[in-house]
């Protein structure tokens, strides 16, 4: 964990791929964004291909890769979002990441795709990135894409 400004970063240590997820703002209004980033760093010596997606909220999905739960008082809250259809992942569809190089992107979390709508209170946000599940013929024309996995990477947020 880290300050920069007013953003806190949260950071695995996994190798070859690091995680970071930095939110905002650690306490929020009721009815404004919760806005939170998620990127992965390459801590390899060569160029990995990454499949850079926002948080998806059901677990099971092998297909999406970056992971989301939230938690309330010890409970999971359900996703309420969309599912997700996507096409045969392809080579071009992914990221390449150089050695010491980031990528990732920023998300609201109460944005209606994600599916979770918070009211006062404190949460824990869980992320991790897993594509180690990713094989099989859906996947087949990614043939470059890393396949791993990193820890999980705990980030509390309060709604006020």
């Amino acid at each position: 964990m880290g300050q920069v400004g007013t953003v806190t970063i949260y950071r695995t240590q996994d190798m070859p791929v690091a995680l970071l997820v930095w939110a905002e703002q650690m306490q929020v209004r009721q009815g404004q964004p919760i806005r939170m980033g998620v990127a992965l760093e390459n801590r390899s010596q060569r160029r990995l291909y990454l499949d850079v997606v926002g948080p998806y909220g059901l677990v099971a999905e092998t297909h999406m890769p970056c992971k989301i739960e939230v938690w309330k008082e010890n409970q999971l809250l359900p996703y309420r979002g969309h599912i997700i259809k996507r096409p045969a992942l392809r080579d071009e569809d992914l990221t390449p990441v150089y050695p010491g190089c980031f990528a990732g992107l920023i998300f609201d979390l109460r944005d209606p795709a994600y599916g979770y709508q918070l009211s006062q209170g404190r949460y824990e946000v869980v992320l991790w990135y897993d594509s180690s599940g990713m094989r099989g013929t859906w996947f087949n024309k990614a043939k470059r894409l890393w396949r791993g996995r990193t820890s999980k990477v705990k980030v509390p947020i309060e709604v006020i």
